[in-house]
């Protein structure tokens, strides 16, 4: 939305329209994993969004066959970075102004789980509204279907922010990184689940069957 969609229509030009797959495709081959992929424009609603779809089919994911945590991970990089963005605020203090530009994004995660996997956990959906962020993140499953809705805004008033500013930025920043990378545990159908309770913490909430506990 807004500039982010001026970045995002720039991203694509620079790969080239007529070329997205190829590019998908170099992507999946560079991160190591075998496997196919496409990147394509999608339709919005929104006259001042632009919004595009990268699917991937890799083989043989995961590196523990019986069980595993899976990352949501930050939003595709290339247009809007958000993972560098948010990398900017661990830093213990600033003493100067820093570039803290408004951004909007939102972005839909889907993992499909092959049949024998079994979905053990979603994390908690989360809510900000703190220091001009505004973000959402939901969680849901559907049989072997993950989903991660998210959206994330960020008001400022212009391009740069102060010192003072950091410090109230951080930890509301900080906080959306931390959510931006959570995780969640699938397991092969037949593998044994045991959940320990330490240090007086809750365990963790199992899904089961389409529901999260």
């Amino acid at each position: 939305l807004g500039s982010g969609a001026i970045a995002a229509r720039e991203f694509i030009d620079k790969i080239g329209r007529n070329q997205l797959n190829e590019w998908a495709a170099h992507e999946v081959s560079v991160s190591g994993h075998e496997g196919s992929a496409s990147l394509s424009l999608s339709s919005s609603s929104d006259p001042h969004a632009f919004a595009f779809t990268l699917n991937e089919q890799v083989r043989d994911y995961l590196k523990q066959p019986d069980a595993a945590a899976l990352q949501f991970s930050h939003p595709l990089e290339g247009p809007i970075a958000v993972g560098r963005i948010l990398s900017r605020f661990h830093d213990a203090n600033r003493e100067r102004d820093f570039a803290c530009r408004p951004f909007s994004i939102e972005d839909k995660f889907e993992f499909r789980l092959p049949p024998s996997m079994k979905i053990l956990y979603l994390p908690r959906d989360v809510s900000i509204d703190e220091a001009g962020l505004h973000a959402r993140i939901h969680y849901a499953s559907e049989g072997r279907l993950v989903r991660a809705f998210r959206s994330v805004h960020f008001e400022s008033q212009g391009f740069a922010c102060s010192a003072s500013r950091y410090l109230v930025l951080q930890p509301v920043m900080q906080r959306l990184d931390k959510a931006m990378n959570a995780s969640f545990l699938v397991a092969q159908g037949d593998a044994k689940v045991l959940v320990r309770q330490t240090g007086g913490r809750r365990p963790a909430k199992l899904v089961q069957g389409r529901n999260r506990g």
